[in-house]
């Protein structure tokens, strides 16, 4: 029954608006009643929420100044406005745990974390980020395992301080400690990361 927000009217006799008024609180019931505990659950916790359910929205609402703004955009993703304005998408998200996979969450602070496995060859690699940072946004990066192809001692992986670190990429170098001569040289292997930004 569809809901009339103009009745009664002044002129209406009880005998037509008494209906129609019945008719609002019907269809103010089946609406509330959507995720929500039924008003007749008699269970003390009648009209509470049982789960929270956004509408699915195109283009993504603008954010309105309150700082926790939530909201959902087309494709059900939810998103958190921060004090800033900025979006973070909290429900986007890939993982890859096989392989040299790569992958990426969102915190609901709009933090991004994102990981994977580089193979590097003679010693010097690119990591692409899944998701490039905002301009400017340099993350933390890092480097959580190195694995060498080669024979040798300790392996050590780093960033490369001459190519750098941007919000899209990081350059990294892995070397290895020759079993031989003790000396730090290239080495091809695979480096383990994690970089944090926002």
């Amino acid at each position: 029954m569809a809901y009339l927000p103009n009745i009664p009217a002044a002129a209406d006799q009880i005998s037509t608006s008494q209906g129609q008024i019945q008719g609002n609180f019907t269809s103010i019931g089946t609406v509330f009643d959507q995720n929500h505990v039924d008003f007749n659950s008699g269970a003390g916790i009648a009209g509470q929420h049982s789960f929270i359910q956004l509408a699915a929205q195109a283009p993504t609402p603008a954010f309105n100044g309150i700082p926790g703004f939530w909201v959902t955009n087309a494709t059900n993703d939810i998103m958190v406005h921060n004090s800033a304005g900025n979006d973070a998408n909290i429900t986007a998200y890939t993982c890859n745990t096989t392989g040299l996979g790569t992958g990426y969450f969102y915190l609901p602070c709009g933090i991004l974390v994102q990981f994977g496995r580089q193979h590097v060859v003679a010693g010097a690699g690119v990591i692409n980020f899944p998701i490039a940072y905002p301009a400017g946004h340099i993350p933390y990066v890092l480097l959580t395992g190195m694995q060498s192809t080669a024979g040798g001692f300790s392996t050590y992986a780093s960033v490369n301080n001459t190519a750098g670190l941007t919000n899209a990429l990081c350059n990294v170098n892995l070397r290895q400690q020759n079993a031989a001569t003790y000396q730090m040289v290239a080495a091809t292997g695979d480096v383990e990361w994690i970089a944090i930004g926002i």
